[in-house]
């Protein structure tokens, strides 16, 4: 964490890292955006750079903070779809995190 807080990255409330929160151990997880709003990093709750499939950080290909709707149809549509990986996407985990 300590990089993207020395890179002037900022940090998203957890409504907006909900999709980089699922399973027992990513609750607590946090979402870093770059300055671009187009690159990512997610780190656990002990600051560590969380690397896998399922809650791991993406390139966006529209910004959220300037494109949200380029951010919705080119990264969360896909990611709905096809998830970011090898590992499988269950929406109503998502959707229930997010309350």
């Amino acid at each position: 964490m300590q990089e993207a807080q020395q890179a002037n990255w900022i940090e998203l409330p957890p409504w907006q890292s909900v999709y980089h929160q699922q399973g027992p151990d990513g609750k607590y997880n946090t979402k870093w955006l770059d300055q671009s709003g187009h690159c990512e990093a997610v780190y656990d709750k002990k600051g560590n750079l969380v690397t896998d499939h399922l809650n791991g950080g993406t390139y966006n290909y529209g910004s959220p903070n300037t494109e949200p709707l380029a951010h919705f149809y080119y990264d969360i549509l896909p990611y709905y779809l096809w998830g970011n990986g090898p590992i499988l996407v269950n929406p109503n985990t998502i959707l229930v995190n997010s309350k």
